[in-house]
């Protein structure tokens, strides 16, 4: 009898341990894919900011959005403002590159962009070309007379982020100070939308 009663018991022992082995795997698969799935979320989502080579120092200057403006006719330019707090930096795609309205970010990738030193889409108050600038942090705002960027990486849109997608890659902007024209490198990265 006793014989009897420890046989069913190993048995029910067995599945037991079968059962809450595999739902302990499961519930540590479930964990690690949340944890992994978190950090491609943030790497996904970089900080829209400049990152600028200053007097050998990197310095950080917020960005807020790109946006582009779209046209019909491709025989005509698409046009970017690229915003922040104090910073203003505008242009026109080259004829050949057209975001269009699929906000295709990638035909940007490995493109050299002018930077502008007037010009954008929206105009002032008065309805005059902008004049692009750049403050950096402590300073005031200094004329940006040229540039460039080239788009390195460029992401969809994702759920719950403003805009269409984003774009990082290299920059080098021309800055008017007191003591000429000064080029600061480095890197960037901003949310995009499109317009139009």
């Amino acid at each position: 009898m006793g014989r009897a009663y420890r046989r069913p018991f190993s048995a029910f022992a067995r599945r037991s341990t079968v059962l809450l082995s595999f739902v302990a795997v499961i519930v540590l698969a479930g964990c690690a894919g949340k944890d992994d799935a978190g950090q491609t979320d943030r790497s996904a989502t970089p900080t829209p900011e400049l990152r600028l080579i200053v007097d050998d120092q990197e310095v950080a200057v917020p960005l807020e959005m790109m946006d582009i403006f779209l046209v019909e006719d491709d025989a005509y330019p698409e046009t970017f403002e690229i915003r922040g707090p104090g910073v203003l930096l505008v242009g026109e795609f080259p004829l050949d590159v057209h975001v269009d309205y699929e906000a295709d970010l990638g035909v940007l990738r490995g493109r050299e962009i002018a930077i502008q030193a007037s010009g954008g889409e929206r105009g002032g108050q008065d309805g005059q070309p902008q004049q692009s600038i750049l403050t950096l942090p402590g300073g005031v705002p200094l004329a940006v007379v040229g540039g460039w960027f080239v788009v390195d990486e460029s992401t969809g849109p994702r759920e719950g982020v403003r805009g269409d997608g984003s774009i990082s890659g290299r920059i080098s902007i021309q800055v008017q100070d007191e003591f000429g024209v000064n080029t600061l490198d480095g890197e960037f990265s901003v949310q995009a939308t499109t317009w139009g």
